[in-house]
């Protein structure tokens, strides 16, 4: 039988998956990657660029994810 911990574990899977599912919906991949981050104008690291679509660099996604979830609280 599921305890509270295994259930917890079950539901923030479910959820995770859910806002994967989300942010791949929203993304472009066919779409032309920048070179240059567009909010520090740093290289975007070529890996990140091979996705498609990407604006920003690594270190300032997480800025924009971090701002992202602020705002939804």
């Amino acid at each position: 039988m599921a305890d509270d911990a295994d259930r917890a574990g079950e539901l923030q899977q479910l959820s995770d998956s859910a806002v994967i599912a989300t942010q791949l919906s929203r993304h472009d991949f066919n779409a032309k990657s920048l070179t240059v981050c567009k909010d520090c104008g740093f290289e975007i690291e070529p890996e990140r660029q091979a996705l498609g679509g990407v604006t920003r660099c690594r270190e300032c996604q997480g800025y924009a994810e971090q701002e992202g979830k602020q705002w939804a609280r």
